[in-house]
């Protein structure tokens, strides 16, 4: 779906997946297993194809994608085949390529397996090829002229051996020999049908006979051995015959399917139309047929995106049903929305709701489809009194705009959605996957008043709560619904408030026919808590509205009608509740935000440089507020970073996108496009790694690093910080005694196994080590050249941690580089080298105040407040008894600590009475 420009250069949303895509117009490939009982069912979607189980319809793989489209697909039973462009791709077990046939100057549009040895495969050249498959070379090569002979499909006949038959546009056949490369005969030179061309052919369960099909909707059961027509059906629908399958569970039926989405069942004892099945594949050709070896089921697909299976099991015997389906939108998506992380909602110009899991294909649903109510045919009646046909009953209603809100849906409907040139807006379920029985739509537009006046509902939304909905319409008004009953809860009107004579404290409803704003609304939305409504009309009129009492609070026009031209006008809105801010396009391609929590509606930004060339299609916040998305019908998004208002990044598409839909926690994009029938995801590469965007502006380029951020050691000096270590490193210091008790073994160590007695070992933790006693008598003799004094030098404790508090005194600025190693010591390690400081265990008197002085200006200095409370508490606990009581300098030391850490602490907690009070007051605090 990316522009070739766009796949070259990094951005900071990359392809993750496409949903909702089932199959296209190539025709599906039964692949038969004999050896397993489950078969597969192979369709191209693209330049990928799917493998589906033919028991449930699931997908079981998804193919790499191929250079190019994929123009057609055959299978046998241990080779898939894959035509894309001028090459034809072989896989083994359905996802190993095993080959690849590159030797067509065209483009291959039709294959056929030719045993399980040979491929048959014929080019947009009208050329003939015969591939060897284990040696990847041409067997034979022919080169039909397409004048006279062009080829349109082709058969292997049972039983024929090395036969191939080919079928022309010009209405003949031939069948030719392809081991001796000859020509054997040739059908219906001289017969007047051959003026029609054959679209389709396949072999019939008798031998030597074939159905072949026409252009005019005629077909041919046709003798090869003695060249004779054994009889001929015509189908009463315009079109060509488009697929042909014959019955294998001993049943004379052949199904033929049409141009027009229709499949006819034909009786081949009596040589008449048993049963049809209209609208099969709705407005769009038959590609396939097939019946399923030994079951009464029937596969068909078609280019509406639906793979279907239809069993004949009905009371008459010849009739069939939908079994089940396989299938996506058949019109390109109008609407996405998340619906959670994990599950997008999808509304198409076929008029059908859609969820899709972005995991698991299997949990994807389809909500129903909406058609023309019977209200509305009854205003659309004829002059004469008739009603519309059937064709414009089941005319679809696009979904323009659809909201959702997951707090209530378990208890009643949660989502509401907009129909394109319609005023009533359905009502959906997200539980029970249906369409509610509640349709919201005032009664005023159903009076004389209204009659003439084409009214349309242009926005809508759900109250935070699940309680509320409201609705803007083209004519101004702005209507309130109750979602669990369904019932109208009043109106918004910009008139001033009107009271009771008799009781100037009574209100005075409003008129039914009085508008909150005097041009059609572009977009609606409630405020984060539940108080507030912000609405918009497209001459730029943003509006405030208290939700309660439904009365205006503030009323702004952002379009200055002496400065802006008359033609600029809003066409779209959206709002990001939590951040009180709202974008708005206009129709100059132009993008600003405001912010309405000021409830002056100051305008923040503005995008108008690097714009879009083209009519924006849509907009969307990022969760946090910081990116803005914006898409055009120039086939691009552009992504603006909003604290700093540049475009950081642009993304090229092949087609536009119309609609966008970000996930709540921002990690995946879901985007749907003009042409295309599926929803693509695009995942977020700033939440997995980082992003380097390049900017270029007037005067200098500029790297931006996106998805990197790193926090400062200290925020404030005023702010106490921790160390964020984990609690295993700080909790458990002054319980360390406790804690070798619990962990002491219960049983006695088990001593390890001898050496044998002849060579010297020594004990270690592993067990033992063999010692060289040339090596043992050298460390002896060294250690008798050592003097007494010596000896007593060496009993000073020494270790990086008191090299350190030694080094302190020349360099004061070396303590954190002492409560750095502290942190990357384990428990006991740094309960050993505190307990060493004392002179009883090799430390001194000079390095325990050393130690005091480091603590103390880590107090000062607020930083790692935890590990340094934790560290002079086991201190204190080793030392207290026995040094600190008894030395007045260290006593003095403590108290001046004492001081400094009881200051810290009564300043933090001054700060956070201020905040708990602050809140208190707020949530008590009676909002507008």
């Amino acid at each position: 779906m990316l522009s070739t420009s766009s796949q070259q250069q990094q951005h900071l949303f990359s392809s993750y997946r496409a949903v909702g895509l089932v199959t296209n117009h190539v025709p599906c490939v039964l692949r038969i297993h004999q050896r397993h009982s489950s078969h597969l069912l192979l369709t191209a979607i693209g330049k990928v194809f799917h493998a589906y189980r033919l028991n449930t319809l699931q997908v079981l793989l998804v193919s790499d994608p191929h250079p190019e489209d994929i123009q057609a697909l055959a299978a046998n039973s241990r080779l898939v085949f894959v035509a894309a462009g001028s090459s034809i791709y072989v896989y083994r077990r359905v996802f190993h390529l095993y080959q690849t046939l590159t030797d067509h100057k065209g483009d291959v549009q039709h294959i056929l397996p030719f045993g399980d040895e040979h491929l048959i495969s014929i080019d947009a050249c009208n050329t003939l090829r015969v591939w060897d498959i284990q040696s990847a070379s041409v067997y034979l090569s022919l080169e039909f002229d397409s004048k006279n002979f062009h080829i349109t499909c082709l058969l292997h006949p049972a039983t024929y051996v090395n036969k191939l038959l080919l079928a022309s546009r010009q209405g003949t056949m031939q069948l030719w020999n392809i081991k001796s490369n000859k020509l054997l005969h040739e059908f219906f030179t001289n017969d007047k049908q051959s003026l029609n061309s054959i679209t389709a052919m396949a072999q019939s369960t008798v031998v030597d006979v074939v159905a072949i099909g026409y252009n005019n909707g005629q077909i041919r059961l046709h003798n090869l051995r003695y060249d004779e027509t054994l009889v001929t059906f015509t189908q009463d629908f315009n079109g060509p015959i488009t697929s042909i399958a014959f019955r294998l569970d001993n049943i004379p039926h052949m199904a033929t399917g049409s141009s027009t989405g229709h499949i006819c069942i034909w009786n081949l004892d009596t040589c008449h139309l048993i049963s049809q099945v209209r609208q099969a594949h709705k407005e769009c050709s038959i590609a396939a047929l097939h019946y399923i070896p030994g079951e009464p089921l029937l596969i068909s697909n078609g280019n509406d995106n639906a793979l279907r299976e239809w069993i004949f099991d009905m009371p008459d015997g010849q009739s069939c049903r939908l079994y089940r389906e396989r299938c996506g939108h058949s019109k390109s998506p109008r609407c996405v929305r998340f619906h959670d992380n994990e599950i997008v909602l999808s509304a198409g110009n076929d008029g059908r709701l859609r969820t899709f899991h972005t995991i698991l294909d299997n949990l994807s649903r389809c909500f129903g489809r909406t058609t023309r109510y019977k209200w509305e045919m009854e205003l659309n009646e004829d002059d004469n009194g008739n009603d519309d046909n059937d064709h414009n009953t089941e005319q679809p209603l696009p979904i323009i705009d659809l909201r959702c809100e997951i707090i209530k849906e378990n208890d009643w409907d949660g989502m509401i959605a907009v129909h394109e040139n319609r005023r009533r807006v359905s009502a959906w379920n997200f539980i029970r996957a249906t369409r509610s029985k509640h349709r919201f739509e005032h009664e005023r537009f159903a009076t004389k008043v209204y009659h003439n006046v084409e009214v349309q509902a242009t926005s809508c939304d759900i109250s935070p709560c699940g309680n509320f909905c409201v609705i803007g319409y083209s004519t101004g008004h702005i209507d309130m619904y109750n979602m669990q009953s369904g019932l109208y809860r009043g109106s918004f009107d910009d008139s001033p408030i009107k009271y009771v004579a008799k009781n100037p404290g009574k209100r005075l409803k409003s008129s039914p026919y009085a508008t909150a704003h005097s041009y059609p609304l572009c977009g609606l939305s409630f405020d984060s808590l539940n108080t507030r409504l912000v609405s918009c009309d497209i001459n730029g009129n943003i509006k405030l509205w208290r939700l309660k009492t439904k009365t205006l609070l503030s009323s702004t026009s952002i379009l200055d009608q002496e400065i802006s031209p008359p033609t600029i006008h809003i066409t779209k809105m959206i709002v990001h509740r939590d951040s009180g801010l709202i974008a708005l396009a206009f129709n100059d391609q132009t993008i600003k935000i405001y912010d309405f929590d000021t409830m002056t509606f100051k305008c923040i930004r503005t995008f108008s440089t690097k714009i879009h060339t083209k009519e924006i299609t849509a907009l969307a916040f990022m969760p946090d507020a910081r990116w803005l998305l914006s898409t055009s019908l120039d086939k691009t998004m552009k992504i603006w970073d909003i604290p700093s208002g540049e475009l950081i990044d642009m993304i090229e598409f092949d087609q536009a996108v119309i609609t966008l839909g970000v996930s709540p926690n921002g990690d995946m994009l879901a985007t749907g496009h003009t042409e295309a029938l599926g929803v693509y995801l695009w995942s977020n590469r700033s939440m997995y790694g980082t992003s380097s965007i390049n900017l270029t502006n007037d005067h200098e380029n500029q790297q931006v690093l996106v998805g990197e951020f790193q926090s400062p050691e200290q925020i404030s000096k005023n702010l106490i910080t921790l160390s964020a270590l984990p609690e295993s490193k700080w909790k458990n210091l002054l319980v360390l005694d406790t804690i070798r008790q619990r962990n002491k073994p219960k049983e006695p160590i088990n001593i390890p196994k001898q050496a044998p007695f002849f060579l010297p070992t020594v004990s270690n933790l592993r067990g033992f080590v063999f010692v060289n006693p040339d090596d043992e008598n050298e460390t002896k003799e060294k250690g008798k050249k050592q003097s007494h004094i010596n000896q007593t030098q060496q009993f000073l404790y020494m270790s990086p941690f008191t090299n350190l508090l030694g080094h302190h005194k020349t360099n004061s600025s070396i303590s954190s580089d002492v409560i750095n190693l502290l942190k990357d010591l384990g428990m006991a390690k740094i309960e050993y080298e505190l307990r060493c400081l004392s002179s009883d265990q090799g430390g001194s008197l000079e390095r325990m105040l050393v130690f005091i002085d480091i603590l103390y200006q880590a107090f000062d200095n607020k930083q790692n407040y935890d590990l340094i409370s934790s560290y002079l508490a086991l201190f204190i606990q080793l030392h207290g008894t026995n040094l600190i009581w008894k030395n007045d300098e260290l006593i003095e030391k403590i108290r001046q600590i004492q001081l400094k850490q009881k200051e810290t602490w009564n300043h933090i907690q001054r700060q956070l009475n201020t905040s708990i009070a602050l809140v208190k007051y707020i949530k008590s605090v009676t909002t507008i």
